[in-house]
Order: structure tokens, then sequence, then C-alpha cells
């Protein structure tokens, strides 16, 4: 975030107050089972995500090419985020790991990523395998990346 001025120790002290239950959650969105208060809205929601604009109160089909661009882009957005990705290397079940890098390396921000792997800042359960799987994943668009404290040596250039 802009707030943050590039630094990662602050993007991550930011983030570590969202509950890692919902952020892991949100890297799985799917926007045609959202649930709304009032059906009419999502019918409207799903119609204008579509661009079928004439009729916003229609039943929108269950699957739609449209709804995929919009789970991707917040899916990514929530599985670029620091403490994601920890809580996701951390995770027991790689394919919690899996997932949320494979999300990740869909999005679409310009901005920079920057990691801090010393020791105590959320990256010790990162293996020489999960540090390359993180680069081959990385977004395609990112303008700067900063590596700092990384014990996986040619791993991270690799990638």
């Amino acid at each position: 975030a802009t707030c943050d001025w590039g630094d990662a120790s602050d993007t991550l002290k930011r983030e570590a107050q969202f509950p890692i239950s919902l952020i892991t959650k949100a890297t799985r969105i799917r926007i045609e089972e959202a649930e709304a208060s009032v059906k009419l809205d999502k019918n409207t929601i799903l119609n204008y995500i579509r661009g079928k604009k004439t009729n916003l109160s229609a039943t929108p089909p269950d699957d739609d090419p449209e709804y995929a661009i919009i789970n991707d882009a917040v899916a990514s957005t929530f599985s670029r985020a620091y403490a994601t990705l920890q809580a996701a290397c951390q995770n027991k079940d790689n394919d919690v790991w899996t997932t949320t890098i494979k999300s990740m390396s869909k999005n679409t921000k310009t901005d920079a990523m920057n990691f801090d792997f010393r020791a105590g800042k959320g990256w010790d359960d990162l293996t020489d395998e999960k540090a390359g799987e993180l680069m081959r994943h990385l977004p395609l668009y990112i303008e700067e990346l900063r590596i700092d404290n990384s014990s996986h040596g040619t791993l991270l250039i690799d990638g």
C-alpha cells in the first residue's frame, strides 16, 4: 500500500491485523457463488459483470467467462499479500501453497514486491523448493523485485 512506502515490514505489520482465515478464503473467491441479502441485487451485480446491462434483473447463468476475470483479480490481489504468502508457506497442506502462488501469478499490479527472508520475519518455513516456486510464480507485471537476507542463493535467481 502507498502508506507503507515500499517497506515490506510495514506492509506485513498492517496485514497481520487482518484475519488470515479470511485472506485465505478470499484467494478462492467465486463471485458467482456469493450471497446477497436480496436476490435481485445478486442478479444485478452478476449481469453487470457480464456486460448484460439491458435486463439487469434477469437470472444470470451459473458460469460465465467474465466471472473468472473478477475472481482472478480479487484472488490474486489477496494472494499477493505478504501475510497470505507467509500463511500459505507455513500451512502443512502443500495445496494451499500451490493455489496461493498460482493465484498470485495472475496479479496485474505493477508496484514493487519486497521480500525480507531474515529469520523470524515469517519466512522460516520457506524451503528451497518453495523459494523456487515463489520466483517462478511472481506476477509478470511487477516493476521491481527486492530480495533481502535470503539463504536460498541462486534458486531465487534461477527460479
